[in-house]
């Protein structure tokens, strides 16, 4: 016998803020933002490192620069290299404001762009009056240089918190970042959703008790998301469902993602305890028809073997 989901609800359990990752989530800045980044510091450093698709790819499930330069200077990749610098850690710090420096000057000439929908989305929902919140594990620096580039006008002081990696002593999967959001917005985790892009992104924002919605990317299609709310490749709809990962004649794009949509997916989550019905997904003893859940079709990605 399957249990119905019971969350501890109250009459404020509406949805009053959306909180946004920043890096493949509000903008597609990873392909051609930090990865160039990396290996601009790596020549200027003198060293013979290329990131290519592949290897960043790996290095991209590590939330947070630093960390990710360090899971770098342990794997074996690079063995033997400690002999670089006395002290690792700063060597590693020297690495990073370089990257930094060069992953400025990229942003500042309007190269990296919002992805899908997420434009149209943030207008409504400041035109709603719904708080707007970033909990992104990249420096504040940066989440601040992408919001006034990245845009067609200054979105910065539209957010009325930005929560980045140098204000959590835990990168994400940890839940830091997110409590910390919640915190400053004085709003429970029943009152907003979240947007990821990642599984580490995702399991941070639930751990904090915050539905989630995926919108995956390249980097991050075959992540597992169990347990997000909705999982999407963009907030746009069905613009090109034959070249999703799911092959020809599916896809994980649903129709357009507006706030009626968000204000369905947040009630349904709290009501039930699982993702968006889709006529693959639907509560048990949901009627299939056409409804407008049902004209839904977000297929999860695979977990991992």
């Amino acid at each position: 016998m399957s249990l119905r989901w019971s969350p501890k609800r109250c009459k404020t359990d509406m949805l009053k803020a959306l909180i946004f990752d920043v890096d493949g989530t509000l903008i597609d800045s990873e392909r051609h933002g930090h990865r160039i980044a990396y290996n601009r510091a790596f020549s200027e450093s003198g060293l013979n490192w290329n990131w290519g698709e592949e290897t960043y790819n790996q290095l991209v499930k590590v939330c947070g620069a630093r960390e990710r330069l360090r899971q770098f200077l342990d794997s074996t990749a690079v063995d033997g290299l400690s002999w670089i610098a006395d002290d690792p850690e700063a060597f590693i710090e020297d690495l990073y404001q370089k990257k930094t420096r060069h992953f400025v000057s990229i942003a500042e000439t309007g190269a990296l762009s919002p992805r899908p929908g997420i434009s149209r989305l943030l207008h409504e929902a400041r035109q709603k009056g719904l708080t707007l919140a970033i909990a992104s594990s990249s420096d504040e620096t940066n989440v601040r240089t992408l919001l006034r580039h990245a845009f067609a006008e200054n979105i910065e002081s539209w957010f009325q918190y930005i929560g980045a990696g140098n204000t959590a002593v835990q990168k994400k999967p940890d839940p830091e970042i997110y409590r910390t959001v919640l915190q400053k917005l004085g709003i429970s985790p029943n009152q907003c959703l979240a947007f990821e892009d990642s599984g580490p992104g995702l399991n941070a924002a639930s751990a904090a008790g915050i539905p989630t919605i995926v919108t995956w990317n390249e980097y991050s299609r075959n992540d597992c998301f169990q347990g997000a709310a909705l999982v999407v490749e963009h907030l746009e709809g069905d613009r090109n469902p034959a070249t999703t990962r799911f092959g020809a004649g599916k896809t994980s794009d649903p129709e357009r993602i507006d706030l009626q949509t968000l204000h369905r997916v947040h009630e349904h989550w709290l009501n039930y305890g699982e993702p968006f019905p889709t006529p693959s997904n639907a509560h048990p003893g949901r009627r299939r028809d056409r409804s407008e859940h049902d004209r839904f079709h977000c297929v999860q990605p695979t977990q991992h073997s």
